[in-house]
């Protein structure tokens, strides 16, 4: 008998931490058709999900998180309605899954932690109605150089964490073509860095920057201060960095409201009120907040 009979009206389903669970979607685990949002969190052994996934036209948001021996992601062809899909420290996944051009209606789609995503294929380039992207510690993945051309809807940006290997930033060369959508763009990077991508300079649209794992980087770019709708500021994690840009150019952010630094062991003690030697340039920001390193 199916273990999901009697849930035709199901609209929200999420299946964890089901730790011998290895095939899902078919016979017995076939899922309803009403289905809106299906999660399935923590399964490690997860393998396959089954063909009745094709079938769930209702479906708008698929959440595939920490399924490490989930390879491959089944086909999204059926899935008219789909708006988003995450997929997030799935290990052995290599590629995404077939269809993904076709999803017209997709507007969050997210790549974290799959360090074994090799290929986007071109699917990027038909999906001009996203308005997040996320792409996170996929050390091996190949993006075209044009792949954010056509993302003239997109509004939101995570990107980084490739290989350690590289140094510089790479598939940058055509977020200009973002200038009049993007709003919020988070940057994570890696040992190598010395510097920010001076790609992202040309957004004026940009009201959030966020700064993460810049290592290497002691000074943030005078180029910093062309962000002229900036409102927030945020710098994560980035252990050699000492210097803002100058007061000048800090003076030109000028609808800048918020500014958060967060274990910044070098800037924090040159932002301190008053005192610190960076505080002359950033006096005037109204909302300032600094979380310090802690000393073992």
């Amino acid at each position: 008998m199916p273990i999901m009979i009697g849930l035709s009206s199901l609209q929200q389903l999420l299946i964890q931490n089901c730790l011998e669970l290895t095939r899902i979607g078919d016979g017995a685990f076939a899922f309803p058709a009403s289905l809106r949002q299906l999660s399935i969190w923590s399964c490690p052994r997860l393998e396959t999900i089954g063909e009745s996934i094709s079938t769930l036209t209702c479906l708008e948001e698929l959440n595939l998180i920490e399924c490490k021996d989930l390879r491959p992601i089944p086909s999204v062809n059926g899935l008219s309605s789909l708006k988003k899909l995450w997929i997030e420290g799935c290990s052995s996944v290599v590629s995404l899954p077939n269809g993904l051009s076709s999803r017209t209606a997709l507007k969050v789609l997210a790549m974290v932690s799959c360090p074994n995503l090799i290929s986007i294929f071109e699917d990027l380039k038909d999906l001009h109605s996203m308005v997040r992207l996320n792409i996170f510690g996929c050390e091996n993945l190949s993006i075209p150089e044009e792949s954010f051309s056509c993302l003239v809807c997109l509004e939101y940006l995570g990107i980084g964490g490739f290989s350690k290997e590289l140094e510089e930033f790479p598939y940058l060369n055509s977020i200009h073509h973002l200038h009049a959508s993007l709003q919020k763009l988070w940057l994570s990077g890696w040992e190598k860095l010395t510097y920010l991508p001076p790609q992202i300079q040309h957004l004026p649209s940009l009201r959030k920057l966020s700064i993460y794992t810049f290592n290497q980087v002691e000074a943030l770019p005078e180029w910093l201060g062309s962000f002229s709708s900036l409102q927030s500021l945020e710098i994560w994690h980035c252990a050699k960095l000492k210097y803002l840009p100058s007061a000048q150019a800090m003076q030109r952010l000028s609808k800048l409201q918020n500014l958060l630094i967060v274990h910044c062991r070098e800037l924090e003690g040159r932002c301190e009120k008053e005192t610190g030697l960076e505080w002359f340039k950033i006096s005037h920001v109204p909302n300032i907040e600094i979380h310090k390193v802690r000393i073992q």
